[in-house]
């Protein structure tokens, strides 16, 4: 997700898999990588519907910017 975030240079972005293709292209259960998802939900770390997701942390935009977080 952090690559779309950079690519997309905002915490708002759309990935163009569903939820299979994402477990696939991952190399994980598409049903683990759902639970993993609603964890970060209910953590306060993204929101998402189908592909569209927001981080609700800060990041850095480029990788040449620190991370705020520390």
């Amino acid at each position: 997700m952090s690559g779309q975030f950079h690519k997309a240079g905002s915490r708002t972005f759309s990935i163009p898999l569903n939820r299979q293709d994402m477990a696939d292209f991952l190399f994980v259960d598409r049903s683990a990588m759902s639970n993993e998802l609603c964890k970060m939900r209910d953590e306060g770390l993204l929101k998402f519907e189908k592909s569209k997701f927001e981080l609700l942390i800060e990041m850095p935009i480029t990788e040449d910017e620190p991370d705020p977080n520390l």
